[in-house]
């Protein structure tokens, strides 16, 4: 940033965790360097796609946008200053390539609760939820995304082969849609998923009552026999939120055959 004392203040793009219950932040990763170029993408979500003529101009959701950009990390200045930046001089840039690393895994913690839970015999099948991760980029563009690229290519060693310079590629899906919590609480953005079809594609079986502690998982695997098969249930039940489909004890879902998947007329 310029010393010069008209210049402005030069602002950092970034990426915020946050706790997509509370709203609480977790960590922030600052770009170092802003980088001189984002790429966007938007893939269109056609009914098209799956060789039906007669759906071609048919749309099945919002565009996919993808944002792809390159930033740079490197210690040199603050090699240059080895008494104020110890860790520096220790690590050189491995701790901003841990933070960053740390987006695509998911944590110790989470996972030693998890087989904690595994050991006494208790059910859990759902995969691990990430946190809420968010792209700043300005004040008009502060976006939920999902990390879906991370390459590093580390430039430069120290002599203890401590890498002080590297080049970051970052792919980023974005999500466009809000949860409402209600009770004056904010919307809580989360990643898209697509629209739910038309209930009158889907052939009913039965019904079922949710019952206190239920989950959507444990549903999935009892009537459809398949834990990973939830977002079934979402889709017959026309829960864009998933997490809807058991918060409220005592609510009626449908169990049906696969979309498009006509019943039998004697069932």
């Amino acid at each position: 940033m310029s010393s010069f004392p008209g210049s402005p203040r030069l602002l950092k793009g970034g990426l915020v965790q946050m706790d997509p219950d509370s709203g609480r932040v977790l960590g922030v990763i600052g770009l170092q360097y802003n980088p001189d170029t984002l790429t966007r993408t938007l893939q269109v979500q056609a009914t098209g796609e799956t060789g039906d003529r007669s759906q071609a101009l048919r749309l099945k959701g919002a565009a996919v946008e993808t944002i792809k950009f390159e930033a740079e990390i490197e210690a040199t200045e603050r090699l240059s200053d080895p008494a104020s930046n110890p860790d520096a001089v220790k690590l050189g840039i491995h701790p901003e390539l841990a933070a960053l690393e740390a987006l695509v895994h998911p944590r110790a913690d989470d996972l030693q609760a998890n087989d904690a839970l595994a050991s006494a015999g208790v059910l859990e099948v759902l995969p691990l939820e990430a946190p809420l991760t968010l792209f700043v980029w300005s004040k008009q563009r502060v976006v939920p995304v999902r990390v879906t690229d991370l390459s590093v290519t580390e430039e430069a060693f120290d002599v203890a082969l401590n890498p002080i310079r590297a080049k970051v590629s970052l792919s980023l899906e974005v999500g466009v849609d809000a949860w409402d919590p209600g009770n004056g609480l904010p919307p809580v953005p989360f990643l898209r998923r697509r629209l739910c079809p038309r209930a009158e594609r889907f052939a009913l079986l039965y019904e079922v009552r949710v019952v206190e502690d239920e989950r959507r998982d444990v549903l999935a695997a009892r009537n459809l026999g398949d834990a990973e098969l939830w977002w079934r249930l979402a889709d017959a039940n026309a829960a864009v939120d998933p997490r809807t489909l058991t918060d409220r004890i005592g609510r009626r879902l449908r169990i049906t055959l696969a979309e498009g998947v006509p019943g039998s007329p004697d069932a």
